[in-house]
């Protein structure tokens, strides 16, 4: 299964979240991709968006920007295809999953930020 692989620390889309990792026997293939981001908003209709100074008229903006222009589970959501840039990693079996933790340290397994139907692995390498 693949998934979008970054560090909790990372800062850098560019910079591999395996970039300070020592050499190890896990052969690790990481490839440097686009993905879509999915504006997603708590609300079932644009026009519930309260104007702001920086755009007052947001209901009309909405439809303007973005693709596939929706109503999930009583949320808005657009898509802005290929707009995100991130790190895949393919893991073939929960030892390969285990064998990366050994390495890494902690991981969290969620979704992308920006796209709930990417799959994800977060080190989580938070100093403080």
């Amino acid at each position: 299964m693949k998934f979008l692989l970054f560090r909790t620390s990372q800062h850098d889309p560019a910079e591999s979240p395996l970039s300070l990792l020592q050499q190890s026997n896990l052969r690790i293939a990481l490839k440097l991709q686009r993905y879509d981001y999915i504006d997603v908003r708590a609300f079932s209709d644009p026009a519930q968006f309260q104007p702001t100074p920086w755009n007052p008229k947001p209901y009309e903006t909405w439809y303007t920007e973005g693709a596939d222009h929706k109503v999930v589970n009583g949320e808005i959501q657009r898509t802005f295809f290929d707009k995100e840039v991130g790190w895949f990693i393919e893991v073939p079996d929960i030892q390969f999953l285990m064998r990366l933790q050994s390495l890494c340290g902690q991981l969290i397994v969620r979704t992308a930020m920006g796209n709930y139907l990417t799959p994800a692995i977060e080190i989580y390498d938070e100093i403080g």
